[in-house]
């Protein structure tokens, strides 16, 4: 068993393996495990013999005991390298590890939306791994990355390829081909994140614009990794307490009908608020504002707003579809498009629960 480049990140031990059964033949390198800081009685607790096996060039963390029974026991990740029985070239971790900040939940029991394990540039994983033939050629740096992506290397794709992707052109790191997509540049990464319309409504009234209104929803909890909500890290770069945030509301048949609206970090009458770990709301006292609140929670964001500044009208015969784009500070847009269940002058109402769609439509 060769087991090379995983980022193992666990609520009880870094490392656990129990069974009397001998482990045969096997070779572990180039990997992360992290476990809970501080940690519990043991780090790492692996009972089996080990035959012909070895565990080298790994980065660990936190420091604690490491037990591997009859290969050894330690209580501190210095002395088992000094025993010169196991991880001759491995590492004690430094924190942050992660630059989305990751961390182990709190047990096994809780649900997480998707991570994103890319290293901290800081953390001295980076460039400590060992070269690997034809597994990890393509690394950057004076070495690999330990762990399972490769720093400034694209990130691969996850669940259900986009349109016009497959095994010849899609990204798998530093070594893997570009993308290429209708409505964007050559790109190794997707310049969106696709996702379902759980609901969407929009109403004009050509007689009263105060009566306009705009209600949009996506709850993604149970859609593939790649088309989930997944709020940005407090104080990165899509923190929209810091960059604000852009609301696009647009037609998707061509008839050129849109709105685009500026979601401010802050201001006196409006601003985003961060309500705790990746839960965030944006909240306007302006009694005339296009948009009143948005808020963005793991797997769920919702949208209302509307009266005469929202200025998209509904005086064509039927919309056809209609597409949502929110971003938040520097990230990529979360994009959604849906046709109309009800579909007619001044009023659309998207079929409900419409799939992500298979590529973002452009902001006319």
């Amino acid at each position: 068993m060769l087991v090379y480049h995983n980022t193992f990140v666990s609520p009880g031990l870094a490392l656990n393996l129990q069974t009397s059964a001998t482990s045969h033949h096997f070779a572990i390198a180039n990997n992360v495990f992290v476990g809970p800081s501080p940690p519990g009685p043991r780090v790492a607790d692996w009972s089996a013999p080990i035959d012909h096996g070895s565990l080298d060039h790994d980065g660990w963390f936190p420091d604690g005991t490491f037990d591997f029974d009859a290969a050894g026991r330690w209580t501190s990740f210095a002395a088992m390298q000094g025993a010169g029985v196991l991880e001759a070239h491995g590492v004690l971790l430094t924190a942050p590890i992660f630059a989305s900040g990751l961390v182990p939940p709190g047990s096994f029991r809780t649900t997480m939306a998707p991570a994103d394990a890319t290293l901290d540039g800081a953390t001295n994983a980076v460039d400590a791994g060992v070269v690997l033939a034809n597994l990890n050629d393509g690394f950057t740096g004076a070495a690999p990355d330990l762990g399972a992506l490769e720093v400034g290397c694209p990130i691969p794709l996850f669940g259900v390829r986009p349109e016009g992707v497959d095994e010849t052109n899609e990204p798998t790191g530093c070594a893997g081909a570009t993308v290429t997509t209708t409505s964007s540049t050559t790109t190794t990464t997707l310049p969106w994140i696709l996702i379902r319309t759980s609901t969407l409504s929009l109403r004009d009234d050509p007689a009263d614009p105060r009566r306009r209104r705009i209600a949009f929803k996506s709850a993604t909890k149970f859609d593939p990794a790649a088309n989930r909500i997944l709020p940005p890290v407090p104080g990165s770069g899509g923190d929209p307490t810091r960059g604000g945030a852009t609301l696009a509301v647009y037609n998707a048949a061509g008839s050129g009908e849109a709105v685009t609206v500026a979601l401010p970090a802050s201001g006196p009458l409006a601003g985003w608020s961060l309500l705790g770990a990746g839960r965030y709301r944006f909240r306007s006292k302006d009694p005339s504002a296009a948009i009143r609140t948005v808020t963005v929670h793991a797997d769920r964001v919702s949208v209302r707003g509307g009266k005469a500044a929202w200025t998209y009208t509904l005086d064509e015969p039927a919309q056809g579809r209609v597409a949502v784009r929110l971003t938040l500070g520097t990230d990529r847009p979360w994009c959604a498009e849906a046709p109309g269940a009800v579909d007619a002058v001044n009023d659309f109402v998207a079929v409900r629960d419409a799939p992500p769609p298979t590529s973002c439509p452009p902001v006319p």
